[in-house]
């Protein structure tokens, strides 16, 4: 395997000697993780084989919720009408569910080298709930939220002040088209053009670490704001290094990495999907669009093992509903 740093980046020597070796260990990885035993997915290179420790911690963004005990905007709204009869699946409602076999969730996009996750889940999220009423979808701007939330723009965010700023907004939102994303914190505008008008929103938590509930809710409400641990590389524990490792490198499969249900200290923001289950590893699953690009994973999503809260999957979750 020949490695071949990016042709669009100037680096010294010393740069792509590092980049190199990054390479080189990573690959040394991916191929040992891909021989071990019972392994439900496979890992394999991709734009962040090269990357350094400190650049793979800093692509994620989620900021934990300082006020934890505000699991909601208000009592009481309504869910999307008529879920089963408008977006029939199977014969076997109970067993699966996919929200981008509807053609509601938009593409995998990609944060580039910001830690805007939770802009991309909370954008993603919005669109699809939109998408999911009006029957058409709509390319929402994710920089809108990096700039105004009033958080730490690449540095992270969280859903509430998201919600906060769109709410201060009277629900109204910029698109990609007049606000286009740059991978970059900038001031926010002191005006912006004429967006669309979302409705009126509330949202509510998904009751922690309850995955059936948040099955029943993924259905009735739509795609769902989810909290990840994608571990990390800054620190001395051997099991958030290898889930780190896993994780940037995943291909295709059912991510289930041991002992990462008991590290629910989540880092990256999300957008839950569907759920199923694989018959070839005997695995139930959640789908979940990610915000690295489309030759990340699974054309830019993953499936994660269900029923166990993989790496805090269920720990901090949020979806929305309408004014009823």
């Amino acid at each position: 395997m020949q490695y071949h740093p990016h042709r669009t980046m100037a680096r010294s020597d010393v740069e792509t000697l590092i980049r190199m070796e990054n390479f080189k260990e990573n690959l040394k990885f991916i191929a040992q993780a891909n021989t071990a035993e019972r392994n439900s997915f496979t890992l394999g290179l991709n734009a962040f084989t090269d990357w350094t420790a400190d650049e793979i911690d800093h692509h994620t963004g989620l900021l934990p919720e300082k006020n934890v005990d505000k699991v909601s905007s208000r009592s009481g709204f309504d869910p999307i009408p008529d879920t089963e009869q408008y977006f029939p699946l199977n014969n076997d409602k109970y067993d699966s569910w996919d929200w981008t076999r509807h053609y509601v969730v938009s593409r995998a996009k990609n944060q580039g080298r910001c830690g805007s996750c939770y802009a991309f889940a909370f954008v993603g999220m919005l669109e699809a709930n939109y998408a999911i009423r009006h029957g058409t979808k709509q390319d929402i701007s994710e920089q809108q939220f990096v700039d105004c939330s009033a958080l730490f723009g690449c540095r992270g965010g969280n859903f509430v002040p998201c919600f906060n700023y769109m709410k201060s907004k009277y629900w109204y939102t910029q698109l990609t088209r007049h606000y286009p994303y740059t991978a970059v914190a900038q001031l926010c505008p002191t005006s912006h053009p004429m967006g669309i008008n979302l409705g009126e929103k509330l949202y509510k938590r998904v009751p922690t670490n309850d995955e059936e509930a948040m099955k029943i809710l993924l259905r009735k409400y739509g795609p769902i704001y989810i909290s990840f641990n994608v571990g990390n590389r800054a620190n001395e524990s051997l099991l958030l290094t290898n889930i780190s490792m896993k994780f940037n490198a995943y291909s295709a499969g059912i991510f289930d990495v041991p002992g990462c249900s008991e590290q629910p200290r989540q880092n990256h923001a999300m957008l839950l999907v569907g759920y199923g289950h694989d018959p070839t590893t005997g695995l139930d699953y959640w789908k979940v669009k990610n915000s690295w690009g489309q030759t990340w994973g699974e054309n830019g999503l993953i499936r994660i093992r269900r029923g166990v809260n993989m790496c805090g999957i269920a720990s901090d979750a949020y979806y929305i509903g309408s004014h009823p």
